[in-house]
């Protein structure tokens, strides 16, 4: 399988590891090493701004892709907006851009299957 993490030439896709040049070892460890920690610190943040009182709305990908418009009514009235049911339907079925790196769910997972070492790190 390919990981895509960034698209183009290396000066193009702010990843500094290349795209389709680079192979998927030299990405995942680019993802171990770097990546994963400054979400890990993201992560730790936002989580710390809830403990101190702060109100969080976590969203998971795997939410979005089973029951978009729920999610999405539920995060804007989270936020203390509101929207339409139907205008979020128009939104999500009309998509403003195309994306080189389509979300799958479970591909992180299965990307790291046989690579405990760099699993472990996580």
């Amino acid at each position: 399988g390919v990981l895509h993490v960034g698209a183009g030439k290396p000066s193009e896709d702010g990843f500094g590891v290349g795209g389709a040049e680079v192979d998927d070892d030299k990405k995942l460890s680019f993802i171990v090493d770097l990546m994963v920690p400054w979400y890990v610190n993201f992560f730790v943040g936002w989580t710390e701004y809830e403990r101190a009182g702060g109100v969080v709305q976590w969203v998971r990908y795997e939410n979005m892709i089973a029951a978009p418009v729920d999610t999405m009514q539920s995060t804007v009235e989270g936020a203390g907006l509101k929207a339409d049911p139907g205008a979020i339907q128009g939104a999500i079925a009309t998509p403003k851009f195309d994306r080189l790196n389509i979300g799958v769910t479970g591909r992180g997972t299965r990307a790291f299957e046989n690579r405990p070492t760099d699993l472990a790190k996580i």
